[in-house]
């Protein structure tokens, strides 16, 4: 991952399963808004070992010093959620990993997320109560034509290679590329 200050950076964690934090109603969605949030990811390399490895957990890097007084309403908050498993220092002072439990009845869309199997990870009910705001997602969710059209452009883009509709009898394809550990994983 590379990281700008003040800048989020967008993945497919971001994309396909923080919208699943839904799940634990507008209040944290509402907090998560009062501060910055750098990045988002499924792991970080630095607790390889501890009790966390293994789990399933949202690793957030957020930035303490932009609004500090609503970063420690925000953590004074959390601590006391059911969901919140840890907070810890990365390099800088400035930032805190926030590491958040990604919600046990969505155990499968997380799996499924780390294979790349996108159009399996939710109920048709999940993806319209989570993913209400974020077409782009919901496109290769639930396999627009519209989203298969992007793939292609993002296959011959990232492989110089053209996809014909023939390909599409032959394999069946997920509309977005698999996740990539090094995009996914903190200090990969």
């Amino acid at each position: 991952m590379e990281l700008e200050i003040g800048k989020l950076y967008r993945n497919r964690t971001l994309k396909y399963l923080v919208p699943a934090l839904n799940f634990y109603g507008p209040t944290l969605k509402t907090k998560f808004g009062l501060i910055q949030w750098l990045a988002v990811g499924v792991h970080d390399k630095l607790i390889d070992g501890s009790y966390l490895e293994g789990q399933q957990n949202l690793f957030i890097l957020v930035d303490k010093f932009v609004r500090p007084d609503s970063y420690q309403n925000f953590i004074d908050w959390i601590a006391y959620q059911p969901f919140f498993v840890t907070t810890y220092q990365v390099q800088e002072e400035r930032f805190t990993m926030l590491v958040i439990a990604f919600p046990y009845q969505l155990a499968d869309a997380f799996d499924k997320f780390k294979q790349g199997k996108y159009s399996k990870m939710y109920s048709e009910e999940e993806i319209r109560n989570f993913f209400g705001e974020k077409p782009e997602a919901r496109k290769v969710l639930k396999r627009y034509n519209e989203a298969k059209y992007e793939f292609t452009v993002l296959v011959k883009k990232t492989y110089g290679t053209d996809l014909v509709e023939e390909d599409f009898k032959k394999e069946v394809f997920e509309y977005d590329l698999p996740p990539v550990p090094k995009e996914e994983i903190f200090n990969y």
